[in-house]
Parts: structure tokens; C-alpha cells; sequence
């Protein structure tokens, strides 16, 4: 039993050396057997290797700092993004909506998203290669991360701490906001205090979602963090009203949403209407309905004066944190939203509202995709109880074969579109069903749904894959 080589004897019809030469070819195909394979080794060295089907990054990452959104690394080698850096971040950046991916371990772990619009961003892998924790763009002399992902679908609480200019970048940076008039410095998100604007300035803030900054350490990741429990003012319209000839109510609806772009309702909105000088008119508040509108205003002005300023100093909602530098003290410096005119013309005749709404029709309007995923889209229109499009209604509903519900809010034409969601292309089709239809002003019957073209009940229809 050992390893040494033994040529095997000359048979009687084979020349006396002919196991000695045997032995010779093997020897050499051996050789040129291993000199090949270093040929291809090395070539594959050299050569960019394709996306590997399975990866210890496979999955879904969350952009926690200098960005919002998701990143979806699939098995098959390619990527989704719903990444969107911070407006007023400029040093921040987000790889391309799809594309492929490659994942390295060669000296430094690192992933490269080469996007289907031809661009190409690489960012280092943190933590262990078979199970890691951090994707970040630290690279080259940059000194921190403008783009930080972590696993999962849930915001993580990430510290920022420093002194002077370290990480309060007045001005680009979403994380400390300058107020010019007192001359201090705050956590946007949060507006909580951070101190004067010098040099000696104690920075030590704590993110617990993309952009939404806060005094003091983290107090660990919190599981309960998502997209929903972070709102913004999304739209803020004047709706200002003739009262009679001689006085003019000014009011404005605000629309609130959370970090996903959906409604937020229940959420309390307070805000100071004042005059030209700064002296106060009215103070109000109003509570957002199911579309994450609501109107404030309620009183009425003499025609002398035209216009009023709108400040909001307060947006509230039970579970949830406000993203813009607001605060709840109305002596506080606060957001100015708009100046509200007074309207031209009489005051609007009255129109009857509707008692009932439906939903009057349910179209498919998927359009073919050359990805490897599809996303299904239907568009609802809401009518009232003698066929008239009913604006402002919020519509909700489902797919199958997708988590979630979807919703959209109808236009003029009481029309919206619903979709936003990706499903791959083994599923061959999905039923969309409306789950509900609010308007804050009548009634939702959805016996009443039906359609016209007779491609579906006006509750539910199917979508087959295009």
C-alpha cells in the first residue's frame, strides 16, 4: 500500500519497452492535462467572471444612510433598486434602477452593480464573507459613507459623532440644519438642539432611517422602525374660498405620506396663519382623513387683507416621527408653507354631494417588460351614484402572488393607476382585488362595482403576464 508508480510488464504481443513507454505517454498527458488547467485558471483570472447564481449577499438591503429605499440582489446574478439619495445631499449616490451584479472576495469583499444603463459603482463588503453586515461606498480617501446598506427590510440605528465640522456639513449635508437668525445648529428630523456653530460644536447624532437625524446615541436597532414611521408634508395646495363680497376665507389642504410615498392618516397637523407685520391671525388644527389630506383654515378675513402666511409648527402621529426640522413649541422657528391669496370672483355655488361612489370600470394596462420580472398595473375609475368621477378617492387593493397592499388616489377624471410591484416571470398571470375606496364625503358601495367593458366585476380582475 503505497503511492510509487509501477510499470506494468510487456505483454507477449507488445515490444519488450512497451510498458515502459506505456508509462512515459501517461506521465506526459498527465502533464499537459495540468498545464491546460492552469491555462484556464488563469484565463478565468483574468477574465470578469459572470454574476455567481448564489451569493452570501443575495437578498433584500436597506439604503439607512445618504439615501432611501431598497436593494434586491437576486440569485440569477441580477439587481433591483429603489434607491433615491437625499435631495440636498450631493455626495451621496445610488447604483442604476437594475442591472447585474458581481460579487467579489479577492483581497478586499466588495459587490460591483453594473447597471442596464451602463454605469457601474462599486462598494466594500463589512463583516464576515459568509454572512455580511454591511454594504458601504467607503472607498479610496473618503472618510465616511454617503451610502450605507444593511440587511433587511427594517431601518437600523446608525451613530454619527464628532466635533466641529466632522459630520455638520451646514447646508449639503441632511444631518444638522443651520438656523441663520439665532445662529444654532439642529438635528433635521428630529429639530433637536446641537448646539452654536463653532468649531467646538459636540455632534453626536443617532439615524434611525434614511435622513432622520436625532441628539444623542442610538439606543440599538429598533425592529419597529419602517418606512411608515417617518412622514413628511408631501403637497400643501391653497384652497381658498370668496366667502361674501367683503371677506375671504383662506384655507389650505396638506397631504402627509411616509417615507414609501403612502398616505398618512390620523396624523395631526397644527399651523399659525399671520399677516405682512408677523402678527398672528389664527392658530389651527386639522387631522388627516384616510388620503393623508387635510384642510386647515376655518375663519374669515376683511378684503383688506389680501394674502396671510401659513407656518406649520407641529405634525404629529401616534407611532410615527415627523422628518422635517419642525417643532411641536409654537414659538419655535417653523416651516412657512405658503402665502394664501385671496380668490378672484364671487364665492362658489355649493354643489350637492354625492350620498354613494363605486368603482365604474377596471382596465389592465400592463405594458411587456425584457426584464426578468413584470409588474402588473390596472387603473380604477371611481365614479358617484349618477356616473360622475368622484376626485380624491383613495383606492386600495391587492395582488396575488405579492405581499402588501397597494394603493393610489384618483384624479380629476376619477381615475388612478395602481401597481408598483414586481413579480417574476415564472408567474404566468395575478388577480388584482379592490379591498376598499375612501372619499371623505360620501359613502363606498361596492355592490355598485361593475364594469363596463366586462373584463372584470369592477372588484376583481386577472392579469395575464404580457
Amino acid at each position: 500500500m503505497f503511492n510509487a508508480r509501477i510499470p506494468r510488464a510487456a505483454g507477449d504481443d507488445e515490444p519488450p519497452d512497451a510498458g515502459r513507454r506505456g508509462f512515459g505517454r501517461r506521465r506526459l498527458a498527465a502533464g499537459l492535462a495540468l498545464a491546460s488547467a492552469l491555462a484556464v485558471g488563469l484565463a478565468m483570472m483574468v477574465a470578469q467572471q459572470p454574476a455567481q447564481a448564489l451569493t452570501s449577499i443575495d437578498g433584500q438591503w436597506t439604503v439607512v444612510h445618504g439615501g432611501t429605499g431598497l436593494i434586491t440582489m437576486n440569485t440569477d446574478g441580477t439587481y433591483t433598486s429603489t434607491c433615491e439619495v437625499y435631495p440636498d445631499y450631493p455626495d451621496a449616490w445610488c447604483p442604476a434602477p437594475s442591472g447585474t451584479f458581481q460579487f467579489s472576495t479577492l483581497s478586499t469583499a466588495s459587490v460591483t452593480f453594473t447597471g442596464t444603463d451602463g454605469s457601474t459603482h462599486s462598494y466594500r463588503v463589512s463583516g464576515p464573507v459568509s454572512s455580511p453586515d454591511t454594504i458601504t461606498s467607503v472607498f479610496g480617501s473618503r472618510t465616511y459613507s454617503p451610502l450605507v446598506m444593511k440587511p433587511g427590510s427594517d431601518f437600523v440605528c446608525t451613530v454619527w459623532s464628532g466635533t466641529g465640522t466632522s459630520f455638520t456639513q451646514w447646508g449639503i449635508s441632511p444631518e444638522v440644519w443651520y438656523d441663520a437668525d439665532s445662529e444654532l445648529l439642529y438635528a433635521t428630523g428630529s429639530n433637536d438642539l446641537v448646539g452654536p456653530k463653532n468649531i467646538d460644536t459636540q455632534v453626536n447624532l443617532a439615524e434611525t432611517a434614511p435622513n432622520y437625524f436625532q441628539n444623542g446615541p442610538c439606543a440599538g436597532p429598533d425592529p419597529n422602525l419602517t418606512m411608515a414611521s417617518f412622514i413628511h408634508i408631501d403637497s400643501v395646495r391653497d384652497t381658498s374660498v370668496s366667502s361674501t363680497t367683503a371677506t375671504w376665507a383662506p384655507q389650505a389642504t396638506i397631504t402627509i405620506k411616509d417615507l414609501a410615498g403612502d398616505p398618512a392618516p390620523d396624523t395631526t397637523v397644527s399651523g399659525t396663519f399671520s399677516d405682512d407685520s408677523g402678527a398672528t391671525l389664527q392658530q389651527n388644527t386639522c387631522v388627516t382623513a384616510a388620503d393623508g389630506s387635510c384642510t386647515l383654515g376655518g375663519f374669515t378675513l376683511d378684503d383688506s387683507e389680501t394674502s396671510t402666511q401659513l407656518y406649520v409648527y407641529s405634525v404629529t402621529k401616534s407611532g410615527a416621527s415627523f422628518n422635517q426640522p419642525v417643532s411641536s413649541d409654537p414659538t419655535a422657528p417653523s416651516i412657512k408653507i405658503l402665502t394664501l391669496n385671496e380668490p378672484s370672483g364671487p364665492a362658489p355655488t355649493p354643489t350637492p354631494t354625492p350620498v354613494t361612489y363605486h368603482v365604474g370600470d377596471l382596465d389592465n394596462v400592463t405594458i411587456p417588460s425584457s426584464s426578468r420580472n413584470w409588474k402588473p398595473l390596472v387603473t380604477a375609475t371611481v365614479l358617484d351614484e349618477n356616473g360622475v368621477a368622484v376626485a380624491g378617492a383613495t383606492v386600495s387593493g391587492t395582488f396575488t402572488d405579492n405581499k402588501g397592499t397597494v394603493t393610489c388616489t384618483t384624479t380629476a377624471d376619477g381615475t388612478c393607476t395602481l401597481g408598483n410591484v414586481t413579480l417574476r416571470q415564472s408567474v404566468t398571470s395575478t388577480v388584482f382585488t379592490v379591498t376598499d375606496v375612501v372619499e371623505s364625503s360620501s359613502v363606498y358601495a361596492s355592490g355598485s362595482n361593475s364594469d363596463p367593458d366586462g373584463d372584470s366585476n369592477g372588484t376583481v380582475i386577472s392579469i395575464p403576464r404580457p
